[in-house]
Parts: C-alpha cells; structure tokens; sequence
C-alpha cells in the first residue's frame, strides 16, 4: 500500500505502555519521527522495531522537542502526536484526502477524544486541536507550553477523531501537573505582572477554572474522576500563580542555593 506524504512527530519519555500503539496508528505515513527523550525503558527498544526515525535527546516538554526535529522531516505536510495518542481510520481517511487537496488550508484542527480507562469523558469535550501543518504556510512554532503554532492561512477541520489515553495513574498526572506548572511560572518569571492581575491568578482563575470543568463542561458526569480533574486544574491555576510569585520576590542565590 503506497504510504501518504506526511510527516508524524511524536515526542516520547517512558512511554513503553502508549509508543506501540500510537506508532501503528500511523503506519500509513511515509516519515515518522520519534523524540525520545533519554527513556529509562523500553520506549526506544519497541519505536526501533516500528520506524528508523529516533532522535535521542534530552528530556524536555513537548514544544520544545518538536523544535529538535523539524529540520528532518522531509514532506510539506507535517503531523503532530503525543505518545499517548492514536490516529482512528476516520481522520486517517481525512488527513489523506487534506494532503492531496488541490487548495488545501494553511492547518488542519483535528477533535480530540478524551478517554479514561478507555471510556469517553465529558471533560474537555468537545476539545480541538490543531495538529495537521502545511510546511510551507508556518510562521513560528510555540516557545510555551500548551500553545498552538502560527500560520499563515485559513485554518480547517478534520473529519475522524484522535483519541487521547491521557491518564493513567494519579502519581502520573500529578508529576506531570507539576512539570507543567512549573514550566508555566518560568515563563512568566522576569515579567511585570500587575498585583490585580495576580490575585485574578491566585484566587479568581481557579475557581473560574473549576466550575468551567465541574460545571459548564460537566464533570460531574464523569463521577470521581470528574471530581479530581476539576480540582487538579484549579490546583494547576494556584501552583503556576503561587510559583511565580515565591521565585519572583526570591533572590536569584537563594533559589539557586535550594
């Protein structure tokens, strides 16, 4: 079967339970690229068996292992993937047929399919993302976490799903609530933030953030679950303020001393 023009990049660490099956989820693309960033387990074993395409680094958030790669991929268009993703038939059919479009937009978004313990959740649904890229119509690519690249263009949507098995344990997603709050705060350290707007992160955002989850986007459907979610992202809002607010008013010794 003749493989499809695009390019996939997934960047990985200690993904040996998720790099398998995200892998074969593209085994239609003709380049597909693996950002293993130094794991400690079988992730680069098993990727080796299913592309030649590794590139090992160290580890970093996704954003910026992107950054690594993007100068070997070797198609105009191009995929972004997280480990713990899967490409269903439905958006393979879609991306295909977006590719080899004669007038084919600047960037593709794509509906994400939240799931947990293999179940659809309610929680961050619907939740689109823009993932499929025309090479030549990208203007800059994100220097902070969980932000979308700028085209040049009008951007569409694709038809099919992308089902995202994002959580595994609750020891898991703390540490990587963690990682991404203070990733967070390290962006804004340095910058002027005005004290309103401080208290709105403190205080204010949280509890926007909570009832927008909880409520608005029904997580109380999702029992338990939907209960930790709510609070976690409320907990993120507070940690990244909280961070931010202890390092900026912390002299540069003592936080280097720590």
């Amino acid at each position: 079967m003749e493989k499809s023009p695009v390019s996939v990049i997934i960047p990985a660490y200690n993904e040996e339970r998720n790099i398998g099956d995200c892998l074969r989820s593209v085994a239609w693309a003709d380049d597909v690229w693996v950002v293993d960033g130094g794991s400690t387990d079988r992730t680069r074993e098993i990727a080796s068996s299913l592309t030649p395409n590794i590139l090992q680094t160290d580890n970093n958030l996704a954003e910026f292992q992107r950054l690594k790669v993007m100068d070997r991929i070797r198609n105009r268009w191009f995929l972004f993937l997280d480990a713990d993703e899967r490409v269903g038939e439905g958006l393979r059919r879609s991306i295909e047929e977006a590719v080899r479009a004669p007038e084919p937009k600047a960037a593709y978004a794509v509906l994400r399919r939240n799931l947990y313990r293999g179940k659809p959740i309610h929680l961050h649904h619907p939740d689109y993302q823009m993932r499929l890229f025309r090479k030549d119509a990208l203007v800059s690519l994100p220097e902070k976490i969980h932000r979308e690249p700028v085209v040049n263009g009008p951007v569409g949507r694709l038809e099919g799903e992308l089902a995202h098995h994002f959580f595994t344990n609750v020891q898991d997603y703390l540490k990587k609530l963690n990682t991404y709050s203070t990733a967070e705060a390290s962006y804004w350290s340095g910058r002027q933030v005005s004290g309103g707007r401080l208290f709105y992160w403190l205080a204010l955002r949280p509890a926007a953030r909570f009832f927008q989850y909880y409520v608005l986007r029904k997580g109380f459907l999702d029992g338990y679950f939907g209960l930790f979610y709510s609070v976690s992202s409320a907990y993120y809002e507070w940690a990244v303020a909280s961070r931010f607010l202890v390092d900026s008013r912390t002299p540069t010794g003592a936080r280097n001393a720590s």
